[in-house]
């Protein structure tokens, strides 16, 4: 069989350089601006002090930042050297580089140390809108002060941003936002204004025109050789109907915990084996796998519907009340670890766990059409 996962049912989570990632993660605060205004005298003044070192800040020619962030698909750090108004230079964490002038922008090659890649940027170079977050909070109405910190709520309190002055300069910003999979958490510490590094772009020896994004084709896989597509006409996801086997097929669902990998090879059987005892069996790939005994061994499902896209099937399973309980008990105990489904006496999968309630909505994907039809006649 080919190889094959299980998930939760999904339900209601080109190259570009890491600051600019980083921009992505800051949309949350680009919402509408509260309208709300304190009461106090203090609040007013303060807000006239922080709008004054945002508009200083804004004006320098060119600054420094050192950025580190937490947000939850951009996490990580690096240093910014912004010449304005559309020049600008990232180093993050694991070296990569990356440079904006104008609307050219040049990135690591990662197949060639010190060399770079180019692409032409359409509109406006993204250099110019580093500074955003600073137009973002400038714009907050409400201002407090939290010992030498300006705090400012932004956007109908969806967010929080933690400014700390000097000089009359803005030094350090945090901001904040969300929770859990939405959370943002990024500090910016400002210096060197009016004699950041010069930015300018790589010698022409060490450059190399980025080639260009190739269509994706109508089958809904990515080309052979390129990381990524765009474009073309993808067959949408669709539910299809599976043909009936040629010859009548018998199994169950086991969920096995994965021990490790059996240090003899092994092969698949006939049948499942018994669930109450540990067996050794092969998996998708020909890796023979420790399993325990089986944590649920499934009869027959309540629902089983087949998507298709391009030349794979996936199916999806629902649980009955009892089952699903039962998977949820094992997925708590086992998170982090892999479980193995096993059916026909193969292993179609051995994923990590990653969650602890499913509510009964399994998924196999990866699929081949006579496979999933077998596996809906021994379920259902």
């Amino acid at each position: 069989m080919q190889r094959s996962s299980v998930r939760p049912r999904p339900g209601s989570a080109g190259l570009c350089s890491f600051a600019l990632a980083l921009l992505i993660a800051l949309a949350l605060f680009l919402g509408a601006v509260s309208c709300g205004s304190g009461s106090e005298t203090s609040v007013s003044d303060a807000s006239s002090q922080l709008r004054a070192a945002l508009d200083k800040t804004l004006e320098a020619d060119s600054l420094h930042i050192e950025l580190s962030s937490e947000a939850s698909d951009t996490g990580g750090g690096a240093s910014i050297d912004y010449n304005a108004p559309d020049r600008m230079r990232t180093v993050s964490e694991d070296g990569t580089e990356s440079i904006i002038v104008g609307d050219t922008l040049y990135f690591s090659d990662f197949e060639r140390p010190d060399h770079f890649l180019s692409s032409k940027r359409a509109g406006s170079a993204s250099a110019e809108n580093l500074l955003i977050f600073l137009r973002v909070v400038r714009e907050a109405e409400r201002v407090e002060m939290d010992g030498d910190e300006f705090v400012a709520t932004l956007g109908r309190d969806t967010g929080t941003a933690r400014v700390l002055v000097r000089d009359e300069y803005v030094v350090r910003l945090r901001l904040q936002s969300g929770s859990g999979d939405e959370r943002t958490d990024a500090t910016y510490e400002l210096s060197r204004f009016g004699s950041a590094d010069e930015v300018a772009a790589p010698a022409p020896d060490s450059v190399s025109e980025a080639p260009t994004t190739p269509a994706c084709p109508e089958n809904g896989e990515i080309p052979e050789g390129v990381f990524f597509c765009s474009g073309g006409n993808l067959v949408e996801p669709g539910e299809i109907q599976l043909p009936e086997p040629s010859k009548p097929v018998e199994s169950t669902l086991q969920f096995r915990p994965v021990r490790g990998d059996a240090p003899d090879g092994c092969s698949a059987r006939d049948g499942n084996p018994d669930a109450p005892a540990p067996a050794m069996l092969p998996d998708s790939d020909g890796n023979c796998l420790d399993l325990e005994a089986a944590g649920l061994e499934v009869n027959r499902v309540t629902g089983l519907h087949a998507i298709k896209q391009g030349d794979d099937i996936s199916l999806n399973l629902a649980l009955n009340d009892a089952d699903a309980r039962r998977f949820d008990q094992i997925a708590e105990e086992h998170l982090g670890d892999r479980l193995a489904l096993v059916i026909f006496g193969r292993v179609v999968s051995a994923p990590t766990i990653h969650a602890t309630e499913f509510e009964g909505q399994l998924t196999i994907s990866g699929l081949t059409t006579d496979e999933a039809a077998r596996v809906k006649a021994a379920l259902t």
